[in-house]
């Protein structure tokens, strides 16, 4: 769990401070979640001796109620600083996938990479945003409240901080087993997800065609809606068993601490006085740290979410050593070029050259290679043989971004994003005056209907 901790300092990056910052105060209020039970056993154990005083009742309410508004705001700067953060941090995580997106291969996007791409961008990067600096948090004063506590009860009575120690031992070995579960469980049901949402896309995509057949059952989105629940039943009856455990590790403290203590009464080897305490305070002695159980699992789905989104900031680019450049023509002229999908070839040592402002068209039977041609010059694939040059430059020497900007392409299939009009026609140039935007309108043919509208 605490690996989860240093994730995140180390994916902060320009947040980094706000994030140690917000470690730091948790920290503290972990410290003072403790004071609370400190005055308690001082109180109750002057009181049965009868030796507290009205002085020592001022001084216990002060610090009570002054530890109290204190932790109220540090809890509410943490609050303040980890939402920020999160927010903040994956907003830039998020532009920066973008920037990713657009200059890997689009082999990535036909290999059934969808489904998981959708879920890292939506709801994966949301459950991280929303949770993972607050689980921080809860891990970071568990494990606080947890040596605090044992140093505690050591000073009391060494015999009852031992029993302590080794309930936190068998606790933690516990919980590493229901981290090790939770990493088998959740990484198959977040492939489950994946594989789920891109069955949902494909039938959503697909929904015309499946109406004019008349398909009423659509039998691939059933079984993967079955293959969900399974999975979904499969880790909560397993992480059940292993949770059971871990909370029977704290049922058996409470239950030795007690004992122990008894005994020791019963024996005139500790002080009546401190077996009453101890009796009291051990039911909600475990309390904080034993919460993690519930953290366990979404502690998991969120470190399987970050190595999903690490897998794809690590892929390889098609500029990554390339430089940005000005064209001096913009001349377009295959070498020898030879392409192949995967095993399927599709151009074998074509060369051509078309001269700039000149029109071309290429023409040719379905699966010819028409539109690859167009695609291997946009440079949304690498060739395996050869050379595409643009303005006699190599396009594998230029950024995406000094190859693209002098690129306009109308697909077949032309996506509308879900926005005005108006920023659709900005895509490509954000800040182009309202006269840019007419003039392309124009120039597309598509002005008279717009105005229509």
């Amino acid at each position: 769990m605490l690996r989860l901790v240093k994730r995140l300092i180390n994916l902060s990056d320009k947040h980094r401070g706000k994030l140690i910052a917000s470690i730091v105060l948790s920290f503290f209020e972990g410290i003072m979640t403790t004071i609370p039970n400190m005055l308690a056993i001082y109180t109750i154990y002057n009181m049965v001796l009868g030796t507290i005083a009205k002085s020592d009742v001022s001084l216990v309410s002060m610090i009570l109620v002054g530890s109290v508004i204190l932790r109220i705001i540090v809890k509410r700067i943490i609050d303040e600083l980890q939402t920020a953060t999160g927010y903040k941090l994956f907003a830039d995580e998020r532009m920066k996938l973008g920037d990713k997106l657009k200059r890997i291969p689009m082999g990535y996007f036909s290999e059934g990479k969808i489904g998981e791409l959708t879920a890292v961008v939506t709801s994966d990067m949301t459950i991280v945003e929303q949770h993972s600096l607050i689980q921080m948090s809860k891990i970071v004063n568990a494990y606080v409240n947890m040596i605090i506590g044992s140093c505690i009860m050591l000073y009391l009575d060494y015999r009852i901080g031992i029993i302590i120690i080794i309930v936190y031992i068998l606790a933690i070995l516990s919980l590493k087993k229901m981290d090790i579960l939770v990493e088998k469980l959740s990484s198959k049901k977040q492939e489950r997800i994946s594989k789920f949402i891109s069955v949902v896309i494909e039938f959503v995509l697909g929904i015309s065609v499946i109406k004019a057949f008349n398909m009423q059952n659509a039998e691939k989105l059933n079984k993967e809606f079955k293959a969900s629940r399974d999975d979904s039943i499969e880790f909560e009856t397993k992480f059940a068993k292993v949770l059971i455990t871990f909370n029977n590790c704290f049922a058996l403290g409470v239950g030795a601490v007690i004992l122990v203590a008894s005994l020791l009464g019963i024996s005139l080897k500790m002080e009546s006085t401190m077996v009453l305490i101890l009796i009291i305070y051990i039911f909600n002695f475990f309390a904080l740290f034993q919460s993690l159980s519930v953290a366990a699992a979404m502690i998991r789905i969120i470190e399987f979410t970050l190595d999903k989104y690490d897998r794809i900031l690590k892929l390889p680019v098609l500029d990554e050593n390339s430089n940005n450049v000005t064209l001096d023509n913009f001349d377009i002229e295959f070498k020898d070029v030879t392409f192949a999908y995967e095993e399927k070839r599709v151009l074998k040592d074509i060369s051509f050259k078309i001269k700039e402002k000149s029109m071309t068209a290429l023409v040719g039977k379905s699966g010819s290679g028409k539109t690859t041609i167009t695609n291997l010059i946009a440079r949304f694939w690498d060739v395996q043989k050869g050379e595409v040059h643009v303005g006699g430059i190599n396009i594998k020497d230029m950024t995406y971004e000094s190859l693209l900007k002098n690129i306009t392409m109308v697909f077949q299939r032309v996506y509308l994003f879900n926005d005005t009009i108006l920023n659709n026609i900005k895509f490509s140039k954000p800040n182009a005056t309202m006269d840019e935007v007419i003039t392309a309108s124009k120039k597309a043919r598509c002005y008279d209907f717009i105005m229509e509208l």
